[in-house]
């Protein structure tokens, strides 16, 4: 049996730096990284656009939350608008993100079909504000089972629909 050889932070950097394999891998995915950011940045103008002409001054999706929270109805309108239309899964999170900034009720149908429609695991288990967490398998706010009973990660339910009542990702 070998003994194991114990190599610190700063040697492994070093043996890595070296590594043409290794300096490849870190090349392609930071290619990777900026082809996703530059395709979900092309992908939001819409979206930016119609939050500047609803009277939000952002260049970018990532300045929405923290200059405007709790986000005020017209801002819940256009990213409702836009969050079925847009096909980027970066860009759907970012809007279902910050509909998590707002305090006032909303339509939630456009919400619940989007977690019910994309393959994105990351997308289907963001919290939201308008979320309800399953507590004994059951919507906290209106009671409705739960599919994944005791999932805490699964969305349930989301009030504050039209009608006042609560919208399952199924419904």
């Amino acid at each position: 049996m070998r003994k194991k050889v114990w190599i610190s932070a700063a040697e492994l950097t070093d043996e890595l730096k070296d590594d043409p394999k290794y300096r490849e891998q870190q090349a392609e995915r930071e290619r990777l990284r900026l082809e996703t950011a530059s395709r979900a940045e092309f992908v939001s103008k819409p979206v930016i656009r119609s939050l500047r002409e609803a009277g939000f001054a952002i260049d970018q999706m990532e300045e929405l939350v923290p200059r405007y929270a709790p986000l005020p109805e017209p801002a819940i309108r256009v990213l409702l608008h836009w969050l079925p239309r847009v096909q980027d899964e970066r860009v759907q999170e970012m809007i279902v993100r910050a509909l998590a900034a707002t305090t006032e009720p909303f339509e939630g149908l456009p919400l619940a079909r989007t977690f019910e429609a994309s393959s994105s695991e990351a997308l289907r288990t963001l919290p939201t504000g308008e979320l309800n967490r399953c507590d004994g398998g059951r919507c906290k706010h209106c009671g409705v089972p739960a599919s994944g009973e005791g999932s805490r990660s699964q969305p349930l339910a989301l009030r504050g629909t039209s009608d006042g009542r609560c919208v399952s990702p199924a419904d």
